[in-house]
């Protein structure tokens, strides 16, 4: 799933458990600042929150185990690539063309203010700047502009519609509307997306209905104005005097006022909101990582039965001062392995792929005992893991107060069938299934399968680079890095080949 589908979705939920809490708890109450305070919430976490990740903490584990990163083993075979039509490729470019159409549909509502700006009469009127139109029932703000129709100058329909914008100007309320029209653009193809905007916009004209009311102005006199205001221009990107919520804007200025013991209803919905943001903000990785460590703990600790047991009734050690070293280290010991474990026959003709896990005890004197598998995936594989574990080397015992201990070590061996050139991992591949193979010819067809990766993922980086996204890009660096990595492991083995001539 890519980054962006994530943030969409992430985004979606907490728009989503807002949304259903203002529609159950807030919106028939008249504690409209509150509401207001809850709604612009609801906007600034669903376009921030998917940016910010945490994990749980988890629960220290008794038993800590050395543990290999993953080794590749692979059954390489040719495969012709299946063509298939993306559909996800379709969808994205479906969702750039909505966020293009209503991005540019907000440049032209700026556009359209700019020029009624500068082709209109101007006056100070308090704080804000009043535009004089000759526009009829064109009556909006947006910031610190409030913007009138000139004609009846000295009407109460022209003194209650500048109280009506200027309550927009005080509270600052385009704030709202422009982030909310960002959140549209980033989420236009959800529904809840414009129902909430809907919402903010409906909840600002209850704030300013009820601040000219509460101000002496006759509310019967208002509620005329309205309806004679209820046709004429609108933008969205502005507080609009005649928004077309006439029959609730009347409702809500005749009902009575909730008491604040409702205010607490938003306490109701605090739980949910929480939940969901923990939800969408823990890493799922990070949570993955620990569950399938979890899991072989658990394996570890349920399979007790030793065989050839090394290490007799001494303390076995998890954690020491100085670990225990293959000869060449990790990279020696990958090497190895990945050099020594033959892909089953058996298991490639019947399609069994899968992660072994091999738990092993490095004694005080450097051999290795007790293999057993701490989690399998099939006998077949499971046998073949623990054939090569056991034909490993003395290895440099571990230490721990000055003297030589057992160490438990856990490596990881995937067994994985892919398609030539297609796995990153293909240098550490196993390719010589055949054991009547010499050492030079083994070597040779190694060097090979490393070229033909390389010019696989050069291939891949060339259409990457037509893409030009943030995406592909990142992949792209991925790619050359792995392509480093490959020609280091080829060097190496082009100098192997000729030590042996």
């Amino acid at each position: 799933m890519t980054d962006l589908v994530v943030f969409l979705l992430k985004s979606s939920i907490i728009l989503l458990a807002f949304y259903t809490g203002y529609w159950f708890l807030l919106r028939k109450t008249t504690h409209f600042k509150l509401n207001r305070y809850y709604l612009l919430s609801g906007v600034l976490l669903s376009l921030s929150i998917p940016f910010i990740q945490f994990s749980l903490p988890n629960e220290p584990s008794n038993e800590i185990f050395v543990t290999l990163d993953s080794i590749q083993v692979g059954a390489v075979y040719a495969a012709l690539p299946e063509k298939s039509f993306d559909y996800f490729k379709l969808l994205e470019g479906l969702y750039y063309l909505g966020v293009l159409f209503l991005s540019f549909r907000l440049f032209v509502q700026f556009y359209f203010l700019i020029k009624l700006y500068l082709k209109s009469e101007k006056e100070i009127f308090n704080s804000a700047k009043l535009i004089l139109t000759d526009k009829s029932n064109a009556s909006f703000s947006f910031f610190r502009l409030i913007f009138i129709s000139n004609k009846d100058r000295n009407s109460d329909e022209f003194k209650a519609i500048l109280r009506h914008e200027y309550v927009h100007v005080r509270q600052y309320h385009s704030v709202d509307i422009l982030l909310a029209e960002v959140l549209l653009i980033v989420l236009w193809f959800n529904p809840f997306a414009w129902l909430y905007l809907k919402s903010i916009k409906a909840n600002h004209e209850f704030l300013a209905d009820e601040a000219v009311v509460n101000t002496g102005f006759s509310a019967n006199r208002y509620v005329e104005i309205l309806f004679e205001q209820s046709s004429g221009m609108q933008l969205s990107l502005a507080n609009n005097f005649n928004q077309s919520l006439t029959f609730k804007r009347l409702n809500m200025m005749k009902k009575i006022r909730s008491n604040k013991i409702t205010q607490l209803k938003v306490l109701i919905a605090l739980p949910v909101i929480i939940a969901m943001v923990i939800f969408v903000s823990c890493s799922k990785e990070l949570l993955d990582v620990q569950t399938e460590k979890n899991k072989v703990v658990k394996q570890f600790e349920s399979n007790p039965a030793k065989e050839n047991n090394a290490s007799g009734d001494e303390e076995v050690f998890f954690i020491v001062e100085q670990m225990p070293q293959f000869p060449g280290g990790e990279l020696g010991l990958r090497k190895y392995i990945a050099m020594n474990v033959k892909y089953p026959q058996e298991a490639r003709e019947k399609g069994i792929e899968g992660k072994v896990y091999v738990r092993f005890t490095v004694t005080k004197t450097g051999d290795v005992a007790d293999v057993q598998i701490a989690r399998g995936v099939d006998s077949i594989l499971d046998n073949e893991a623990i054939r090569v574990i056991k034909t490993l080397p003395k290895w440099q015992a571990a230490e721990q107060d000055g003297k030589k201990v057992n160490v438990y070590y856990t490596v990881p061996i995937n067994f994985k069938l892919s398609d030539e050139g297609s796995e990153k991992q293909i240098a550490e591949t196993n390719i010589f299934d055949n054991n009547t193979m010499s050492e030079k010819a083994r070597k040779i067809k190694y060097a090979e399968i490393i070229r033909k990766a390389i010019q696989s993922k050069k291939a891949e980086i060339e259409n990457l680079k037509t893409e030009n996204s943030s995406l592909s890009n990142q992949k792209i660096k991925q790619l050359e890095g792995d392509i480093e990595s490959l020609d280091k492991t080829l060097n190496q083995t082009l100098k192997e080949i000729e030590e042996i001539n």
